[in-house]
């Protein structure tokens, strides 16, 4: 019976050591987790462009861009007029552009001018050739050199002379067409040629005619003769002018009588008329006695008024123009 009682105390020991064992465990902190391993990095695979996509530098935008862009109109008189243009050179690469006027053309009305004449008169400073100087302009156009500095804009300066023809045909416009040819190249590369052009369409001018419609003696001196001018004023053109300055000579009866200058005429409307007095001494020494008398006792005179006037148009493109004028007529003499 012994043994048995000895197992039995064997088993009964058992799960005491098994529980003090547990208790233990749960005294004991448990081992900290292991961080996640790093993902692999990615890894960059660099693919050749397709050939297609391999386009060659001068399809690719790098040529230079080209703009002739009209400026202004200046009016010499009613029959010639010099129109101002400006070539812009963009160059987009790291290498200086230089260019050359080949030829140009121009045309008016859809026919060739008789009389013309292209001329270079400037170019930005930057655009200047090294060893030259822009000073040298003015100059025919044609076989003009000039350049862009890399990654900027060449530009230079046209002037076009023009005379307009003497044309009955009743017309109130010009078209006035530009072209010009433009040789350029890169260093190492062949020559290529660019042809521009601009076009502008600007008024007739028509000359306002004078006439003198009556001469009134308003005081008789010793030596001098105080009188008065009405001067009219006709506009023939489609727009309204200003006669901004007047200087005229006045001759009666084939003799000097007077001068003068005036400012800020008159306005004369479209198609209209319009009056200005203007009032003169006239000195009688050296003239035949009793020539006044002849003239107020026949009542009129042969007179001949003669001078220059710059005359305003109120359009931006055409804003003013010179005239020389000369006027014979008979008015009427009152005292």
């Amino acid at each position: 019976m012994k043994p048995m009682n000895t197992l039995r105390q064997k088993l009964t020991i058992l799960p005491g050591i098994l529980l003090l064992g547990l208790c233990a465990a749960c005294k004991t902190p448990a081992p900290a987790a292991l961080p996640p391993e790093p993902e692999p990095a990615p890894v960059l695979v660099l693919t050749p462009a397709p050939v297609s996509e391999q386009v060659p530098l001068k399809e690719r935008g790098d040529d230079p861009q080209f703009n002739l862009v009209f400026d202004r109109i200046e009016a010499k008189s009613v029959d010639r007029v010099s129109l101002f243009y400006t070539l812009e050179a963009e160059n987009p690469r790291a290498a200086v552009l230089p260019m050359e006027v080949r030829s140009w053309q121009a045309a008016l009305n859809g026919t060739h001018p008789e009389i013309s004449a292209l001329t270079a008169i400037s170019q930005s400073v930057s655009a200047v050739p090294a060893g030259k100087s822009a000073a040298a302009l003015p100059r025919p156009a044609r076989g003009t050199h000039f350049e862009a500095p890399p990654h900027d804009t060449g530009i230079l300066g046209f002037r076009l002379d023009l005379e307009l023809p003497v044309n009955t045909k009743n017309f109130d416009e010009y078209s006035a067409d530009l072209q010009v040819a433009i040789r350029w190249e890169y260093e190492g590369d062949t020559h290529f040629d660019t042809d521009l052009s601009a076009a502008v369409v600007f008024p007739r001018i028509r000359e306002p005619e004078f006439t003198i419609t009556a001469i009134a003696i308003s005081q008789a001196e010793l030596i001098n003769i105080r009188f008065r001018v009405d001067l009219r004023v006709d506009n023939p053109n489609f727009f309204p002018v200003d006669l901004s300055s007047l200087g005229y000579e006045l001759y009666g009866t084939g003799r000097f009588w007077a001068e003068g200058k005036e400012q800020d005429i008159l306005e004369v409307p479209a198609y209209g008329s319009a009056e200005r007095r203007l009032l003169l001494v006239t000195n009688f020494i050296g003239m035949p006695r009793g020539l006044l008398d002849q003239v107020v006792a026949n009542g009129q005179v042969p007179y001949r008024f003669t001078g220059k006037a710059l005359v305003s148009t109120g359009i931006p493109l055409l804003p003013e123009f010179h005239m020389d004028f000369s006027r014979s007529g008979v008015s009427v003499v009152v005292r």
